[in-house]
């Protein structure tokens, strides 16, 4: 009987060791687990601090002001020299300074500022920390040119009027009173003169470089002025086809070059009709 009782006293301890271990090891599951939800919470406000006190730090700190702005010119007739000092007004006017911190310019904004600039076609515009700006800007390039009063104006391919600091050797385009400045020309006839050139361009480079003066003045009736020294009217009419335009430039060609030859002078060449008329 002593036998069992004693066999039976060894199993409860062992019981109770066991019970004992279970119970150390829930209790530090639990205590492991509370120290990771207040790790967690930790970690989060600090990042939360960093968060609502990192851009301030950032706007207000000195090591991040403008000390440097690179212009990268593509092109056009826009200069370094007027890029910077738009930006510059703008910087002055929008931050009462022209080394405003890094973060506080708006792109968007710098951006803006510098493509409303007439003779600029694209810009972009880029921040390289910790104080540097860098401008790309793609200038507007003349395909023909037009004088209002004393001063001349280039128009680029997308027929956008802007100025030009001189005269360029280009078309002189004539016969449009109403222009505004960084804004397409909106005439009848201007379509046709792009595509009366281009084709005139693509058919003998020097015969689109003889080309002094177009007119639009009707715009039923296109008049190309070509060989300055010894002028040559071309009347060219206006919505002609353009394999049939080709074909009459092709023709008009090859008068001008007989008229070179044998050293004539005329009045104009009509090729608005089929029979080409000479004067």
């Amino acid at each position: 009987m002593s036998r069992h009782r004693g066999l039976a006293n060894k199993l409860s301890i062992r019981k109770d060791k066991w019970r004992s271990k279970k119970g150390r090891k829930r209790i530090a599951q639990n205590l492991f687990q509370r120290i990771r939800r207040i790790s967690f919470w930790v970690v989060i406000g600090i990042i939360c601090a960093l968060v609502i006190q990192t851009p301030s730090y950032l706007m207000d700190s000195p090591h991040f002001f403008i000390d440097s702005i690179v212009v990268t010119i593509k092109g056009g007739s826009v200069t370094q020299k007027e890029v910077l000092s738009r930006l510059e007004k703008f910087f002055l006017k929008k931050y009462s300074t022209m080394h405003p911190n890094i973060f506080r310019v708006s792109m968007k904004e710098a951006t803006k500022v510098i493509a409303s600039y007439s003779r600029v076609l694209k810009v972009t515009v880029k921040r390289r920390l910790p104080g540097k700006i860098l401008l790309e800007v793609e200038g507007r390039t003349p395909s023909m040119m037009l004088r209002v009063a004393s001063r001349y104006y280039g128009i680029d391919k997308d027929r956008v009027v802007f100025p030009i600091v001189y005269k360029k050797n280009l078309p002189l385009l004539t016969g449009i009173n109403n222009i505004e400045i960084g804004k397409p020309i909106v005439h009848q006839g201007i379509e046709d003169v792009f595509l009366f050139y281009k084709i005139v361009d693509a058919l003998d480079k020097n015969l689109s470089k003889s080309i002094f003066m177009v007119n639009i003045a009707n715009p039923r009736n296109i008049v190309l002025m070509i060989n300055e020294k010894n002028p040559v009217a071309v009347y060219c009419g206006s919505y002609l086809e353009e394999k049939r335009l080709i074909q009459k430039l092709k023709e008009l060609k090859v008068i001008l070059e007989y008229f070179k030859k044998t050293d004539q002078q005329r009045e104009y060449v009509d090729i608005r009709f089929d029979n080409i008329i000479i004067k």
